[in-house]
């Protein structure tokens, strides 16, 4: 079932004469259309609270959808084009699939509507891009396996869907760390949705030869804890993901997660939405907003949870 927030309204009823009623509805000035991956984790929780925060702050309408989940995209589609059909001023857009977006990119521009990535780049067109510096969480992964396993580690990859620009940057970031490294070698990637049973599936198919260190980099936090409950018994693979969710912070004090970098989702909505709304009110062209990430483990956990504070 699609889910949909109501837009974010002031009302003021005034009431006059003989048992006359007036309403009066005071609109925002401008409507920005939102259309995310999913609802389905802590991540995109934060990124949808970050942007009705900075939507009430603003004063703006607005109208914020996704489809069932990440792999979803022609439910996306029609998601898009609803907002499209139905008149906002800007769109943000979280693609399903980064190659498949120039379609409403024409669409929106014959309409004079402003288009926005968040979290995830557009591939195939040109568009500002507000989230994650996913190639820099990439090579911080590499760095941290080259310091902390011998060069003749076998590290694999489990990522999310090969069409999305974030685990994509993600893993280029991370291949090319590696080889600055000098662990040019992956042993295995492994792509799917960005679902905890495929977590657990990928670390399933994975073959490790007990002669060898091994580590696993996990382009979510989801990934990473399926991988967690499947290699429960095997406390000789490392195993770094990324996202910062309540879950996967608990996996980093009980040492189940080696390590974890961050990206905030609420602070990723929040920017976008008031980039948006800049750009909308000063006629000025959105540039691109990369948000940088922490390397967190059971070092600086403790340190980092006294600013931490989750905003879903």
């Amino acid at each position: 079932m699609i889910k949909k927030l109501t837009s974010i309204l002031v009302c003021a009823l005034l009431f006059c004469g003989c048992g006359t009623l007036e309403v009066k509805r005071d609109r925002p000035d401008e409507t920005i259309g939102v259309v995310l991956k999913a609802m389905n984790s802590q991540h995109w929780m934060e990124v949808r609270s970050g942007m009705e925060h900075a939507a009430v702050e603003a004063d703006i309408d607005l109208r914020l959808l996704y489809p069932e989940s990440e792999t979803a995209e022609q439910e996306q589609e029609d998601l898009i084009r609803d907002q499209l059909t139905h008149g906002v001023d800007a769109l943000i857009v979280a693609p399903c699939n980064s190659n498949h977006t120039k379609w409403f990119v024409d669409q929106a521009q014959a309409d004079n509507v402003q288009v926005v990535t968040v979290d995830t780049r557009a591939l195939d067109c040109s568009l500002p891009y507000i989230g994650a510096d996913n190639l820099a969480i990439g090579e911080m992964a590499a760095e941290y396996f080259s310091e902390h396993l011998p060069k003749n580690a076998e590290i694999s990859v489990i990522a999310g869907p090969e069409q999305q620009s974030t685990h994509i940057d993600r893993i280029r970031g991370f291949q090319d760390g590696m080889a600055q490294n000098g662990q040019d070698r992956i042993f295995r990637t492994i792509y799917g949705d960005s679902t905890f049973r495929q977590g657990m599936r990928a670390a399933e198919e994975l073959i490790f030869d007990d002669s060898k260190d091994h580590g696993l980099f996990c382009t979510s936090a989801v990934l990473g804890l399926g991988a967690v409950i499947q290699l429960r018994d095997r406390e000789d693979i490392s195993i770094l993901a990324v996202d910062t969710q309540d879950d996967a912070i608990q996996a980093i004090q009980d040492g189940s997660i080696d390590a974890l970098i961050t990206q905030s989702g609420y602070e990723i909505g929040y920017r976008a939405i008031w980039a948006t709304v800049e750009a909308l009110r000063g006629g000025e062209k959105i540039e691109d907003i990369l948000l940088p990430g922490i390397l967190l483990t059971e070092e600086n956990i403790e340190e980092f949870l006294e600013t931490y504070h989750t905003e879903a």
